[in-house]
């Protein structure tokens, strides 16, 4: 906004004492005559005269200065922006970029499925957000012909779009958004979710794995037109898919007893294993994956259904107050068919008791227990030991 501007659209405006609310907002908001962008920060004078609204100072600030009351001046500069509102409404809408893609998509329902799991008062609404994102990008951003990802879809109104020539995912596409369906499984206990991942990680194993170097690449060698595929490790803004795929392969490993996905794991953190010595800071979610690695997963098998109360106290302790990363939680529903799980886990036809809890470490299990207290206690007694300080990081 230009200083002038702000004078015509608020310059007849007064407050209830009859206080100019330009001057008022004008203060508040750092507007000035010559504009309130440091030229330094604008180097081509897109915004040369022109001044961004800030807040320098208190409002209380604001109601000293010009000796009114605080809800004077607080009904006064909402009045202001409500005007200013429906006069920037009026202007050209900057274009909007409302691609949808597959890799961020990914992240978000990692962070959806996570928060309903520890954020009791708003576990529905993340959970219904977190499902429907998923299943969008099963509907729209996925082949199941065969089996790929694409990159990005486009909105068209109410439609999703591809123009041209679609995409292929890249790895970061599968990586987050295998990692997403993995939370989404421990939030739901729909083993759907599971299988899903395990067809994605095949797939990203086919289209992205560098059996020499034994990590990989961010592209698949199928476009002619890469002519240098790189494979990178680097966790900047978002985490790298090298260092996603560490975890999830070592997830995948204790959920389905994959022996061939942990050896993949391993095979990762030996390729980056120099680095990770050197500079764990740039690494530092292949560094947790390291952690997962050298302390081995817990597993906890859950006997019941997802409704039933005592499962809820289990899940809630499990999830709170308990909680550990290197953790994967099952629920043994006595569903044979439809549980993917029960094919996988030969254990799991024995657990037959509703409302018992087994504790596993290396697909070794303790007696079961069959309340909250006995949980907690167990839990308590299997609590891995600090890594030493002097533990190799690239043996």
């Amino acid at each position: 906004w230009t200083y002038d501007e702000i004078k015509r659209h608020l310059g007849k405006e007064t407050l209830e004492d009859g206080t100019a609310l330009d001057e008022v907002f004008a203060y508040h908001y750092d507007v000035k005559k010559s504009g309130n962008v440091d030229p330094q920060k604008d180097p081509h004078d897109e915004l040369k005269h022109q001044n961004v609204l800030i807040i320098r100072g208190s409002l209380e600030q604001t109601a000293a200065k010009f000796g009114l009351s605080d809800d004077t001046v607080r009904e006064g500069l909402k009045k202001g922006l409500d005007i200013l509102y429906r006069v920037r409404q009026q202007r050209p809408r900057p274009h909007l970029d409302d691609k949808m893609v597959t890799s961020w998509n990914g992240l978000m329902i990692s962070a959806f499925a996570r928060a309903a799991q520890v954020l009791e008062r708003s576990q529905e609404v993340y959970e219904k957000a977190a499902v429907r994102a998923a299943m969008f990008v099963k509907e729209h951003l996925y082949s199941e012909l065969d089996n790929t990802l694409l990159r990005s879809g486009y909105r068209d109104g109410e439609r999703v779009v591809h123009v041209g020539h679609p995409v292929p995912g890249f790895l970061d596409d599968y990586a987050f958004l295998i990692q997403g369906l993995l939370d989404v499984y421990e939030l739901t206990f729909d083993s759907s979710w599971l299988a899903w991942a395990e067809k994605l990680q095949d797939k990203q194993n086919e289209l992205f794995w560098d059996g020499e170097r034994c990590c990989f690449y961010e592209t698949s060698d199928h476009d002619a037109s890469i002519l240098l595929r790189i494979a990178d490790a680097q966790d900047g803004a978002e985490p790298s898919g090298n260092s996603m795929s560490v975890r999830s392969l070592l997830r995948l490993t204790q959920f389905l007893h994959r022996d061939d996905f942990k050896q993949q794991a391993e095979k990762l953190l030996a390729c980056f294993g120099q680095r990770l010595a050197k500079v764990p800071m740039a690494l530092p979610a292949m560094s947790t994956g390291l952690l997962l690695y050298r302390h081995s997963f817990q597993e906890v098998c859950i006997v019941g259904q997802k409704q039933d109360q005592l499962t809820q106290e289990f899940l809630k302790l499990l999830r709170g107050e308990a909680y550990m990363p290197n953790r994967t939680i099952v629920l043994v529903d006595g569903d044979t068919e439809g549980n993917m799980l029960y094919q996988r886990n030969p254990v799991l036809p024995s657990m037959k008791v509703p409302g018992r809890v087994f504790v596993c470490q290396d697909f070794v299990c303790q007696k079961p227990v069959a309340s909250v207290e006995e949980l907690r206690s167990c839990l308590q007694q299997t609590m891995p030991p600090p890594l030493s300080s002097s533990t190799s990081t690239s043996s």
